[in-house]
């Protein structure tokens, strides 16, 4: 399996789950609450759309695709840490001996 495919089944299995569709109703709510509310000031004005840009950035499908690429980076680094890691090579020599010098035995 291609890790487009692998991101692109993370983002259909998170989409599936409850957590998903209940933050989507969550912010798709606020979206409508905060676009019916009447604002009077320019900082209330600004407050306001900074506040629809943030939500709007949770739903966004790279969002769920940016969730799906960390899921992958960890699902990689715990594979790593789980295989046995190979013996190093016995790099060390003596220190009595010269650089290049065969141990004598």
């Amino acid at each position: 399996m291609t890790p487009e495919e692998q991101i692109a089944a993370l983002v259909v299995e998170l989409e599936a789950t409850t957590y998903h569709q209940a933050l989507r109703t969550y912010v798709e709510r606020r979206i409508g609450a905060l676009m019916r509310a009447d604002v009077t000031t320019a900082d209330g004005a600004m407050k306001c759309r900074g506040q629809l840009e943030e939500l709007a950035r949770i739903v966004a499908p790279a969002a769920t695709q940016a969730f799906a690429m960390l899921a992958l980076e960890r699902r990689a680094f715990a594979a790593a840490q789980a295989a046995p890691a190979a013996p190093a090579p016995h790099l060390l020599r003596e220190w009595w001996l010269e650089p290049g010098e065969e141990p004598v035995q």
